[in-house]
């Protein structure tokens, strides 16, 4: 299981953001009966949790077995290169391992490679310039959703593409440039908070890059992005076991609205800037999860009650630092 965010991150991103037994029964049969309750209680929870987790694996097993590509896996050395393979298209997903959890992309296609998000340290960099030579293609199309430190590394002949949407998050007083600005303080020289222009502004709705169409739907400070041709979905943040940054009930249900449509549409691969690869299950355990967190908020009174409420809901999430983001936002 993978964490979202280092502490120091948490540090940066928080800156920017806002009994007793009746009747005749004796004290010893009372507790006996306790103990035979409480371990029949035990014992059908913990074969429903064992019961809920084998479902769960049979589903990723069929999944992958199911699906319309092929998967290897690159070591780089200090980052991981997943390969999937649909044919006429090829996603390379870097898992840069860095202190944010970095993630990117390159599109491959027959006549070249289209890059979404980039990896802001230096290391990580260096290691992907090396890995795209290898490829023996060029780098003709730079998508900036949401991570555009670091660039760069794509080359100067590649066309740097945003929306007017993140190409304002990305210049001076945006909410990008602000955290790319705090990164580069936090982690000092080996991380590349160089921000690339913009070469080319793109509308939402559809484009089409080295032969492959995009649907762009535009964000707040980014855009969001479907690959129609293989079914697949890009966007900021997903991570179906990783606590989300929610401060509002209406942040909630955009989240809710956001996984019940990639649900509805039954994706193959959900990308995002933060996560390895997922599949449609993930959708339907964020949307679980987004539900479940509404609940919370409108039934707990202060931010503590919730925060221990949503842990005792999803122990094995990680990413506490979003879930105390949220908690303030919600109890304000």
């Amino acid at each position: 299981m993978r964490k979202y965010m280092s502490l120091t991150m948490a540090a940066v991103v928080s800156a920017s953001l806002l009994a007793g037994c009746s009747g005749g029964t004796s004290a010893a049969q009372a507790e006996e009966t306790t103990a035979v309750e409480t371990t029949a209680a035990e014992t059908s929870t913990e074969e429903e949790t064992t019961a809920a987790e084998e479902a769960a694996s049979a589903d990723d097993a069929q999944a992958e077995d199911d699906a319309p590509y092929t998967e290897t896996t690159v070591d780089l050395g200090v980052g991981v290169m997943q390969v999937y393979d649909f044919g006429d298209i090829k996603i390379h997903a870097y898992e840069s391992r860095d202190a944010i959890d970095d993630e990117s992309y390159l599109i491959e296609s027959e006549s070249g490679l289209t890059a979404l998000e980039a990896p802001g340290f230096k290391d990580n960099n260096s290691e992907l310039a090396d890995y795209i030579e290898s490829l023996g293609k060029p780098v003709t199309s730079v998508l900036l959703a949401f991570h555009p430190a670091g660039a760069e590394v794509y080359g100067a002949d590649a066309e740097y593409i945003a929306t007017a949407n993140a190409q304002a998050a990305q210049q001076e007083g945006g909410s990008v440039k602000g955290l790319i600005d705090g990164f580069v303080q936090s982690f000092g020289e080996g991380y590349d908070g160089t921000i690339p222009e913009v070469t080319k502004l793109i509308e939402p709705g559809t484009i089409e890059l080295n032969g492959v169409e995009y649907v762009v739907t535009d964000d707040a400070d980014g855009f969001d992005l479907v690959i129609p041709e293989i079914n697949t979905v890009f966007t900021h943040m997903v991570g179906s076991d990783v606590h989300n940054i929610m401060p509002s009930i209406g942040a909630i249900d955009a989240l809710i609205a956001q996984m019940q449509s990639y649900v509805d549409a039954d994706y193959t691969l959900i990308l995002s800037s933060h996560y390895v690869p997922e599949t449609i299950e993930a959708a339907k355990t964020k949307l679980a999860y987004a539900e479940k967190m509404k609940e919370l908020a409108e039934t707990e009174t202060t931010a503590d009650d919730f925060i221990a409420a949503a842990k005792e809901a999803f122990p094995n999430y990680s990413g506490e630092n979003y879930l105390q983001m949220t908690a303030a936002g919600l109890y304000q």
